[in-house]
């Protein structure tokens, strides 16, 4: 046999890091071989012999089938199968515009997977929170004895009246919710490949197909556990991106898109539970002229941890503290509560969060803490930021020679981040007076003109 196509999928740990090939044999067929990349990864792809006899077994009256494993000159392998998968029909009822037929063929495919994962009462078994973690799930959730969890469009091939299920090595002999199984198929159709389906979320599929929101946000964190799962201790190149890669910025495009009219502040009180949205506080019109934001509020004596956020855009904060206050008899007596953030940049407390959705974490709150205050400046220009983060120290009671010092490092920095942006827009003005100048553009003018003209004859 020979191999005509290989793919790795080697972001994993040892034992489930595959290649698949596609080899073409001597009778001029095509097939499918999964092998493992490291000893480890031997029981993984053996148990695919098991997860066909169950799976067919589980679907034999239905019209369903689990890929056929054949021995093929020496080599164990999947039948190619020829047909068209669930997701391009779907795709063609999407780019089709018609919704409501790819709502129903979904809901259909949905109630196909209920039928043949309701088997008993979900209970959840150490093996399962190996696998997913320690979630907390509503009761009456319903389940099979063996799970495949990789029931997504795009592992359906439909062709002769069948649909062939491929790619079944995420199949588990445990308890695993039906629900779940239809979330990662919405998930993964909704939320995949082609960025224009998104627009399928204002349909609520996942209510009309039964999914609470509780269990919504349980399964998110199911899905969380299962790639931590997957990945052992192995760190995917793209998570390494954001280590080894500064971030660019097209800073005045992001902060043109913020409204300080309407800047609320958002507070996630973490009680043991996480940050939940029904544990939350929202603040208004507490951005003042000079851009300022100071608040004090109190808290419940089992805050563990608070998450900020400033508004749901991209914009600059300049930190200046956040504090814990515990009384005492002589008085309230106050500490420094530390802090972490989600933002792309940190330059000596000025925190640029280039994309959505910014966060502070605080923590660390000692015991008795009955308010805290927090203080910082929002803004949309870097200059300014630089500035308001001079004048608070040059203020600042005991301010000394030492302030003046960083004054004028930050009013440098300013200058030359200024300097360096209009260095840029210069150059792609320039590019682009270039670019329509060029022999190329003035060509491509002149085919426009006599394509003009032939359409008058």
């Amino acid at each position: 046999m020979k191999t005509i196509y290989t793919k790795f999928s080697n972001e994993r740990s040892a034992e489930f890091a595959i290649c698949t090939n596609i080899l073409l044999g001597n009778d001029g067929k095509k097939y499918i071989e999964k092998q493992p990349m490291h000893d480890a990864g031997t029981e993984h792809i053996k148990r695919l012999n098991r997860w066909e006899k169950e799976l067919n077994c589980k679907y034999k009256d239905t019209v369903y089938e689990a890929n056929r494993l054949l021995q093929m000159e020496g080599h164990l392998c999947f039948e190619y199968v020829q047909g068209e998968t669930l997701e391009s029909m779907l795709d063609a009822l999407f780019f089709g515009g018609e919704k409501d037929a790819l709502c129903e063929m979904l809901e259909n495919f949905a109630k196909d997977i209920l039928a043949v994962n309701d088997e008993c009462d979900f209970d959840i078994t150490d093996e399962f929170r190996k696998v997913f973690g320690d979630v907390t799930l509503p009761s009456g959730l319903r389940c099979a004895r063996v799970t495949n969890i990789d029931m997504i469009p795009a592992n359906i091939i439909v062709h002769d009246g069948k649909r062939t299920i491929i790619d079944y090595e995420w199949t588990f002999d445990f308890p695993i919710p039906a629900h779940y199984v239809i979330y990662r198929m919405l998930r993964d159709y909704i939320t995949g490949s082609n960025e224009l389906r998104a627009e399928l979320q204002n349909e609520n599929l996942y209510e009309k197909m039964g999914l609470t929101r509780e269990e919504i946000r349980a399964y998110e964190e199911m899905e969380i556990c299962f790639q931590k799962y997957i990945l052992g201790q192995m760190v995917p190149i793209w998570k390494m991106h954001a280590s080894v890669v500064k971030p660019k910025y097209a800073v005045e495009e992001m902060f043109n898109q913020v409204s300080m009219d309407e800047f609320k502040v958002e507070l996630f009180w973490d009680t043991g539970k996480g940050f939940r949205a029904e544990e939350n506080q929202i603040f208004s019109n507490v951005l003042e002229d000079n851009g300022d934001v100071n608040l004090r509020i109190p808290i419940a004596h089992d805050v563990k941890a608070v998450r900020l956020d400033p508004g749901e855009l991209p914009c600059i904060v300049v930190w200046d503290y956040a504090k814990g206050y515990i009384e005492t008899d002589e008085g309230d007596k106050e500490y420094l509560i530390k802090i972490s953030t989600n933002a792309g940049l940190n330059t000596k407390g000025i925190y640029f969060f280039g994309a959505d959705d910014p966060q502070i974490y605080l923590d660390g709150f000692q015991e008795g803490t009955r308010e805290i205050s927090i203080s910082f400046g929002l803004y949309r220009d870097m200059c300014k930021a630089h500035r308001y983060k001079a004048n608070k120290q040059i203020f600042a009671p005991g301010s000394s020679k030492q302030d003046y010092d960083e004054l004028e490092q930050h009013y440098w920095a300013a200058i030359g981040l200024k300097q360096e942006l209009e260095k840029r827009v210069e150059d792609l003005e320039a590019e682009l007076e270039k670019a329509q100048r060029t022999p190329f553009r003035l060509f491509v003018n002149f085919l426009k003109k006599c394509y003009r003209k032939l359409k008058r004859v």
